[in-house]
């Protein structure tokens, strides 16, 4: 959302809510057909964003590792492609082996994990507002 609120302003982050509302409430309603509307208006509409923080990820990360976690992250298996493509960057940036799903990345448990995790969405929040203030 917040992507979207830098780029359209107000009116990008009501409508990035908007579909998202959308598609949670033909979820819970069971229109096949526009569910299936507005889970592709969410995809795209996350595709942007989802490749900003995988980029943000590999410049405060390992980069090489996200670069090559991004390359062989095939999304059309993932019903979610945006937050395929933000995991596997993710566990690039850790220098995390990955998974060969989604399904198997939120069972695995690792320990170390939380604090790695926070410190890399830190240092890409860091990342991403010194970016703004350069732009600006």
């Amino acid at each position: 959302m917040v992507i979207w609120f830098l780029l359209l302003g107000p009116v990008g982050a009501l409508g990035y809510r908007l579909a998202s509302e959308l598609y949670l409430l033909t979820l819970a309603q069971s229109r096949d057909s526009l569910e299936t509307s507005a889970a592709t208006l969410l995809q795209w509409m996350d595709w942007l964003p989802a490749r900003v923080v995988a980029a943000l990820f590999a410049l405060a990360g390992s980069f090489e590792e996200t670069v090559q976690a991004w390359r062989h992250c095939d999304p059309e298996h993932y019903a979610d492609q945006g937050k395929a493509l933000v995991l596997r960057a993710g566990n690039g940036a850790l220098r995390m082996r990955c998974p060969p799903s989604v399904e198997e990345l939120r069972c695995r448990a690792e320990p170390v994990l939380p604090g790695a995790a926070m410190g890399l969405v830190w240092r890409s929040l860091f990342l991403l507002i010194a970016l703004l203030a350069l732009a600006t």
